[in-house]
């Protein structure tokens, strides 16, 4: 992960105005337990675009709901995208905290809603298929 780390700081110096490695980056140290930067990561984004409300969830501002609620672009494509990451994006801190069920239940919506074409698909897909074998050891070894 600390080459990840690295990556995503690299994209962000390259390309400091794209929010999407600093929203991975954000989730990132998330999982690693690093400080919340999130609300500092946000920065050098327009606070009132799209993904601003996903830094403001990850940065402890908005409730999952409001997070799915900020989404309100008029037209149905870019709309589904932001509910896709709305949903992706609020399953990775729900992992993080170790709430499996919100995790897999947010993953699931993302594998649903997430046009092919985003990264979050795959993300989500990946996500949900640790879960579940996470799951079926943990089963195996109750057994």
């Amino acid at each position: 992960m600390t080459k990840a780390k690295a990556d995503f700081s690299t994209v962000n110096a390259l390309g400091p105005t794209f929010a999407y490695p600093t929203l991975w980056r954000a989730v990132l140290d998330a999982r690693t337990g690093a400080p919340n930067r999130a609300k500092e990561m946000s920065g050098r984004f327009d606070a009132k675009a799209w993904p601003a409300p996903v830094f403001r969830f990850l940065a402890g501002e908005l409730t999952q709901d409001e997070l799915v609620a900020a989404v309100a672009d008029p037209d149905p494509w870019t709309r589904r995208g932001q509910v896709c990451e709305a949903n992706f994006y609020g399953g990775e801190p729900a992992l993080a905290r170790g709430n499996k069920e919100e995790a897999m239940r947010l993953f699931g919506l993302a594998r649903a809603d997430c046009p092919s074409s985003f990264i979050e698909l795959e993300g989500a897909q990946v996500e949900l298929a640790r879960l579940y074998r996470a799951m079926a050891a943990g089963a195996a070894v109750a057994r």
